[in-house]
């Protein structure tokens, strides 16, 4: 393992993955020198890029230092954050996107938590901010989560956050388990959260607002929800529900069922809101739940399938 000059690792070692970002990436880089962590080793990621991402990193790494600068082809965010994984040197680490904002002092305090409760995950709060929107709290039913140590199979609403940004990673940890992002277009990051909730031997929830997510127009998570990203959402819940069935005997493995039929649910109720007539998606649905071991969640999910796909062809 590399270490820096003076024979220390950073504390911190935050991966950036950037595209198409020259616009934002001053304000992300900003923020992470004020993040209250001494010393952050940044690394940039540019994945591909036609604009200005590279020349802005190469900027803030000869006016300020601490950062790294990987340039890619444009393979996606999963390709990315494993090349700033593996290039990363730090005790922890933390991922951002090139077009959010830290807080000031966040990371500083989801690391004073992780030292004080020896966990190899924290987890804070994200606000979803900017466009025309108010600000929002994401994952609101996290209020009911207790702060400090947390256990998955107690509070199951847990496993609602698969977004692998607003929290740090002990490095050790997410070596040791092997965490790599499936290297496709979207919502890859999903089953490797996963992952880490179900083999961390140490998770803890931290209270504050750690992270601004910003809604910039044409990202993976604002417009329209196309074919590729309806395969890629169904195809990173079958990933999540095949790596839960590896891990887990079947009590912990329902548990974690209910929660893929939930969200599944939810996310068909708010495309077919959007976009009435989408019935192809529910393809999707119908094989994760017949993955089920859980017939409690499988016909609710079925279920659901099944009143949309009726209502679609009902509006028509």
């Amino acid at each position: 393992m590399p270490v820096d000059a003076n024979g220390e690792r950073p504390l911190l070692s935050v991966i950036v993955p950037a595209f198409q970002a020259e616009r934002w990436l001053p304000e992300c880089l900003d923020s992470l020198y004020r993040c209250g962590v001494r010393g952050p080793e940044i690394i940039v990621v540019d994945d591909g890029s036609t604009d200005g991402t590279a020349a802005v990193a190469r900027a803030w790494q000869r006016s300020h230092g601490r950062v790294q600068l990987i340039q890619t082809g444009h393979e996606g965010p999963g390709c990315a954050r494993n090349a700033g994984v593996d290039q990363a040197r730090g005790h922890f680490l933390a991922f951002v996107d090139a077009d959010d904002v830290i807080p000031r002092g966040a990371f500083g305090r989801l690391l004073a938590v992780a030292d004080r409760d020896r966990a190899d995950v924290v987890l804070g709060r994200m606000l979803r901010c900017g466009g025309d929107q108010p600000v929002r709290r994401v994952f609101p039913g996290f209020s009911s989560l207790p702060p400090g140590p947390v256990d998955w199979r107690e509070e199951p609403a847990l496993l609602v956050d698969t977004v692998v940004t607003a929290k740090v990673y002990r490095r050790a940890f997410w070596m040791n388990a092997r965490l790599r992002f499936p290297e496709w277009g979207c919502y890859e990051d999903m089953p490797v959260v996963l992952q880490a909730h179900l083999r961390s031997r140490g998770t803890s929830h931290f209270r504050g607002c750690v992270y601004r997510w910003r809604r910039t127009p044409g990202s993976i998570t604002t417009g329209e929800k196309g074919g590729a990203k309806v395969d890629g959402w169904w195809r990173s819940l079958m990933k999540c529900h095949a790596d839960a069935a590896q891990l887990l005997e079947r009590p912990e493995l329902r548990i974690v069922e209910k929660e893929l039929a939930r969200r599944s649910q939810r996310w068909l109720d708010k495309l077919f809101r959007e976009q009435p007539g989408r019935v192809d998606a529910s393809d999707g649905a119908k094989n994760l739940a017949m993955t089920f071991v859980s017939a409690r969640a499988r016909d609710s999910l079925l279920d659901a399938v099944h009143q949309h796909e009726k209502g679609a062809h009902g509006a028509s």
